[in-house]
């Protein structure tokens, strides 16, 4: 959720370029700073992906044998 706020914020509030002059600003919060906490909750995000996927390993390798039903 961090990871999508901060995507919004950064597309549609504080969009790169920009122009001359003005240090931009969303709820006091420089684009650069946006950027980072967009970079780390997406890596956050990314980890807790990954250690679900280990969590759930045995789930996902016999999935098939959920979905599809034994021939008799």
């Amino acid at each position: 959720m961090p990871s999508l706020i901060s995507g919004i914020v950064l597309y549609f509030f504080l969009p790169s370029g920009g122009g001359r002059g003005g240090y931009r600003t969303f709820l006091d919060i420089s684009r650069d700073q946006w950027v980072h906490m967009h970079d780390f909750s997406s890596f956050i995000f990314a980890g807790l992906i990954i250690i679900h996927l280990v969590l759930h390993w045995k789930y996902f390798r016999n999935i098939n044998r959920t979905l599809v039903p034994r021939k008799k």
